[in-house]
Protein backbone atom coordinates (compact mmCIF):
# COMPACT_ATOMS: atom_id res chain seq x y z
CA UNK A 1 0.00 0.00 0.00
CA UNK A 2 1.51 3.38 -0.99
CA UNK A 3 1.93 6.31 1.39
CA UNK A 4 -1.11 8.20 0.13
CA UNK A 5 -3.36 5.18 0.55
CA UNK A 6 -2.00 4.58 4.05
CA UNK A 7 -2.75 8.17 5.07
CA UNK A 8 -6.23 7.84 3.58
CA UNK A 9 -6.91 4.70 5.61
CA UNK A 10 -5.69 6.43 8.75
CA UNK A 11 -8.34 9.11 8.32
CA UNK A 12 -11.16 6.87 7.06
CA UNK A 13 -13.43 7.52 10.01
CA UNK A 14 -12.89 11.26 9.85
CA UNK A 15 -13.79 11.47 6.18
CA UNK A 16 -17.47 10.65 6.76
CA UNK A 17 -17.90 12.46 10.07
CA UNK A 18 -19.35 15.63 8.58
CA UNK A 19 -21.36 14.16 5.74
CA UNK A 20 -24.60 15.15 7.43
CA UNK A 21 -27.53 17.49 6.95
CA UNK A 22 -26.94 21.13 6.15
CA UNK A 23 -28.97 21.89 3.04
CA UNK A 24 -29.36 25.57 2.21
CA UNK A 25 -31.84 26.64 -0.45
CA UNK A 26 -30.10 28.68 -3.13
CA UNK A 27 -30.84 30.09 -6.52
CA UNK A 28 -28.89 29.41 -9.71
CA UNK A 29 -25.15 29.18 -9.29
CA UNK A 30 -22.97 32.11 -10.33
CA UNK A 31 -19.23 32.57 -10.18
CA UNK A 32 -19.25 35.05 -7.29
CA UNK A 33 -21.97 33.60 -5.05
CA UNK A 34 -21.16 29.90 -5.47
CA UNK A 35 -18.07 29.68 -3.18
CA UNK A 36 -19.74 31.64 -0.39
CA UNK A 37 -22.92 29.57 -0.62
CA UNK A 38 -20.92 26.35 -0.52
CA UNK A 39 -18.95 27.62 2.47
CA UNK A 40 -22.12 28.44 4.39
CA UNK A 41 -23.53 25.03 3.51
CA UNK A 42 -20.47 23.24 4.84
CA UNK A 43 -20.36 25.37 7.99
CA UNK A 44 -23.90 24.23 8.73
CA UNK A 45 -23.03 20.63 7.85
CA UNK A 46 -20.11 20.60 10.26
CA UNK A 47 -22.03 22.23 13.10
CA UNK A 48 -24.96 19.82 12.76
CA UNK A 49 -22.71 16.82 12.41
CA UNK A 50 -20.71 17.66 15.50
CA UNK A 51 -23.87 18.23 17.54
CA UNK A 52 -25.43 14.95 16.41
CA UNK A 53 -22.40 12.75 17.00
CA UNK A 54 -21.51 14.26 20.38
CA UNK A 55 -25.06 14.39 21.79
CA UNK A 56 -25.59 12.01 24.74
CA UNK A 57 -28.09 9.27 23.96
CA UNK A 58 -28.92 5.89 25.46
CA UNK A 59 -30.77 4.86 22.31
CA UNK A 60 -27.95 3.98 19.92
CA UNK A 61 -30.34 2.65 17.27
CA UNK A 62 -32.34 5.89 17.21
CA UNK A 63 -29.16 7.96 17.00
CA UNK A 64 -27.84 5.78 14.18
CA UNK A 65 -31.08 6.16 12.24
CA UNK A 66 -31.05 9.95 12.71
CA UNK A 67 -27.47 10.02 11.43
CA UNK A 68 -28.36 7.93 8.38
CA UNK A 69 -31.27 10.22 7.56
CA UNK A 70 -29.12 13.33 7.83
CA UNK A 71 -26.38 11.79 5.73
CA UNK A 72 -28.84 10.74 3.04
CA UNK A 73 -30.05 14.33 2.67
CA UNK A 74 -26.62 15.98 2.66
CA UNK A 75 -24.77 13.65 0.27
CA UNK A 76 -25.63 12.98 -3.37
CA UNK A 77 -25.45 9.20 -3.04
CA UNK A 78 -26.82 8.59 -6.53
CA UNK A 79 -24.13 10.71 -8.17
CA UNK A 80 -21.37 9.09 -6.12
CA UNK A 81 -22.79 5.62 -6.71
CA UNK A 82 -22.81 6.15 -10.47
CA UNK A 83 -19.26 7.52 -10.46
CA UNK A 84 -17.79 4.66 -8.46
CA UNK A 85 -19.28 2.11 -10.87
CA UNK A 86 -17.27 3.65 -13.70
CA UNK A 87 -17.64 1.86 -17.05
CA UNK A 88 -19.78 -0.83 -15.44
CA UNK A 89 -22.70 1.58 -14.95
CA UNK A 90 -23.56 1.64 -18.65
CA UNK A 91 -24.24 -2.09 -18.79
CA UNK A 92 -26.73 -2.33 -15.92
CA UNK A 93 -30.37 -3.16 -16.49
CA UNK A 94 -32.97 -0.95 -14.73
CA UNK A 95 -33.54 -3.71 -12.17
CA UNK A 96 -29.80 -4.06 -11.49
CA UNK A 97 -29.43 -0.29 -11.14
CA UNK A 98 -32.26 -0.18 -8.62
CA UNK A 99 -30.78 -3.03 -6.59
CA UNK A 100 -27.33 -1.45 -6.72
CA UNK A 101 -28.39 2.05 -5.65
CA UNK A 102 -30.39 0.62 -2.76
CA UNK A 103 -27.47 -1.54 -1.60
CA UNK A 104 -24.96 1.28 -2.05
CA UNK A 105 -27.02 3.72 0.03
CA UNK A 106 -27.48 1.15 2.82
CA UNK A 107 -23.77 0.31 2.74
CA UNK A 108 -22.58 3.93 2.95
CA UNK A 109 -25.11 5.07 5.53
CA UNK A 110 -24.70 2.08 7.84
CA UNK A 111 -20.92 1.80 7.67
CA UNK A 112 -20.48 5.54 8.23
CA UNK A 113 -22.21 5.57 11.59
CA UNK A 114 -20.48 2.38 12.66
CA UNK A 115 -17.06 3.92 12.04
CA UNK A 116 -17.92 7.24 13.64
CA UNK A 117 -19.54 6.19 16.90
CA UNK A 118 -17.64 8.01 19.64
CA UNK A 119 -15.68 10.24 17.25
CA UNK A 120 -14.94 13.69 18.70
CA UNK A 121 -13.62 16.89 17.15
CA UNK A 122 -12.11 19.64 19.29
CA UNK A 123 -12.00 22.36 16.65
CA UNK A 124 -12.35 22.99 12.93
CA UNK A 125 -12.20 25.89 10.54
CA UNK A 126 -12.83 26.52 6.86
CA UNK A 127 -9.78 27.93 5.12
CA UNK A 128 -10.74 28.29 1.44
CA UNK A 129 -13.65 27.87 -0.95
CA UNK A 130 -12.81 27.80 -4.67
CA UNK A 131 -14.99 27.10 -7.74
CA UNK A 132 -14.28 23.82 -9.54
CA UNK A 133 -16.18 24.04 -12.79
CA UNK A 134 -19.62 25.56 -13.14
CA UNK A 135 -21.52 23.72 -10.39
CA UNK A 136 -18.87 22.47 -7.93
CA UNK A 137 -16.89 24.19 -5.18
CA UNK A 138 -13.88 22.79 -3.34
CA UNK A 139 -14.15 23.79 0.30
CA UNK A 140 -11.04 23.13 2.38
CA UNK A 141 -11.17 22.65 6.15
CA UNK A 142 -8.65 22.06 8.92
CA UNK A 143 -9.90 19.66 11.60
CA UNK A 144 -8.47 19.05 15.07
CA UNK A 145 -9.20 15.96 17.17
CA UNK A 146 -8.10 15.31 20.75
CA UNK A 147 -4.84 13.38 20.78
CA UNK A 148 -4.66 13.21 16.97
CA UNK A 149 -2.76 15.18 14.35
CA UNK A 150 -4.47 18.04 12.57
CA UNK A 151 -5.82 16.98 9.19
CA UNK A 152 -6.78 19.01 6.12
CA UNK A 153 -9.95 17.84 4.39
CA UNK A 154 -11.33 19.18 1.11
CA UNK A 155 -15.01 18.73 0.31
CA UNK A 156 -16.46 18.86 -3.20
CA UNK A 157 -19.82 20.58 -2.85
CA UNK A 158 -22.23 20.59 -5.78
CA UNK A 159 -25.17 22.88 -6.52
CA UNK A 160 -28.46 21.02 -7.04
CA UNK A 161 -31.99 22.20 -7.67
CA UNK A 162 -32.84 21.63 -3.99
CA UNK A 163 -29.68 23.22 -2.62
CA UNK A 164 -26.22 21.76 -2.12
CA UNK A 165 -24.80 18.27 -1.68
CA UNK A 166 -21.41 16.75 -0.98
CA UNK A 167 -20.17 14.56 -3.85
CA UNK A 168 -16.60 13.80 -2.75
CA UNK A 169 -14.15 14.17 0.13
CA UNK A 170 -10.38 14.46 -0.32
CA UNK A 171 -7.86 13.76 2.44
CA UNK A 172 -4.09 13.95 1.90
CA UNK A 173 -4.74 14.24 -1.83
CA UNK A 174 -6.75 11.01 -1.92
CA UNK A 175 -10.38 11.06 -3.08
CA UNK A 176 -13.05 9.03 -1.30
CA UNK A 177 -14.97 8.54 -4.54
CA UNK A 178 -11.91 7.42 -6.50
CA UNK A 179 -10.86 5.05 -3.70
CA UNK A 180 -14.28 3.38 -3.74
CA UNK A 181 -14.21 3.25 -7.54
CA UNK A 182 -10.95 1.31 -7.46
CA UNK A 183 -12.17 -1.07 -4.75
CA UNK A 184 -15.48 -1.71 -6.50
CA UNK A 185 -13.79 -2.26 -9.87
CA UNK A 186 -11.80 -5.17 -8.44
CA UNK A 187 -15.00 -6.86 -7.22
CA UNK A 188 -16.90 -6.10 -10.42
CA UNK A 189 -14.15 -7.60 -12.58
CA UNK A 190 -14.18 -10.81 -10.52
CA UNK A 191 -17.85 -11.24 -9.63
CA UNK A 192 -19.93 -8.76 -11.64
CA UNK A 193 -22.67 -6.50 -10.33
CA UNK A 194 -24.39 -9.32 -8.42
CA UNK A 195 -21.18 -9.99 -6.53
CA UNK A 196 -20.75 -6.31 -5.63
CA UNK A 197 -24.35 -5.98 -4.45
CA UNK A 198 -23.96 -9.13 -2.38
CA UNK A 199 -20.71 -7.89 -0.83
CA UNK A 200 -22.34 -4.62 0.23
CA UNK A 201 -25.46 -6.35 1.54
CA UNK A 202 -23.40 -8.69 3.71
CA UNK A 203 -21.94 -5.69 5.54
CA UNK A 204 -25.35 -4.23 6.44
CA UNK A 205 -27.59 -5.72 9.17
CA UNK A 206 -30.97 -6.86 7.79
CA UNK A 207 -32.75 -4.35 10.03
CA UNK A 208 -30.92 -1.49 8.29
CA UNK A 209 -31.58 -2.61 4.71
CA UNK A 210 -34.25 -1.02 2.49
Amino acid sequence: MDKASHRWRGNARLIIVYLVLGLINTGPADAEAMPNDAKRFLEDVMARGTALLSAPSDDVDAKAEAFRQLLAEAVDLEAIGRFVLGRHAAGLTPAEWQDYTSAFADYVLNSSFGRLAGETVSDYRITTAKPAGTIDTLVTTVIHRPGEETVEVTWRVRVRDAGHAIVDVIVAGVSLAITHRSEFAAILDREGIAGLIGAMRRKVPPSSQN
